[in-house]
């Protein structure tokens, strides 16, 4: 329920929540636990090295939603792995409105976007 609420949250147009989470645990499945996890550390590098590249004053908008792209997908499978969806949302409506308080808004809620 957890990866649901999320990924309708993040208002992925036009992708079947379903088939984005059978990609996923097929992935899982297909590739091993430990060679996604690899692979989600190299995603986040490239994305790094990305944001790197903008912050020198060449970016690349291309790339970096390329990258965002890859880091988000391999996330949605380290949820799947770790059985944690609900404790990682749990954390970023925690953290989101920690933040909104030191930013001083004060209308701050979390919830469904629908």
């Amino acid at each position: 329920r957890g990866y649901a609420k999320a990924m309708e949250d993040l208002r992925i147009p036009s992708v079947s929540l379903a088939a984005l989470r059978q990609v996923c645990e097929k992935a899982l499945s297909e590739y091993g636990p430990q060679a996604q996890m690899v692979m989600v550390m190299e995603e986040c590098s490239e994305l790094m090295k990305e944001i790197s590249k903008a912050y020198r004053g060449k970016p690349d908008l291309d790339h970096i939603s390329e990258e965002m792209a890859d880091v988000l997908i391999m996330l949605c499978q380290m949820m799947l792995l770790f059985k944690n969806e609900s404790l990682v949302f749990d954390q970023m409506k925690s953290k989101s409105m920690r933040l909104a308080d030191r930013l001083g808004i004060k209308e701050y809620t979390w919830r469904l976007m629908r």
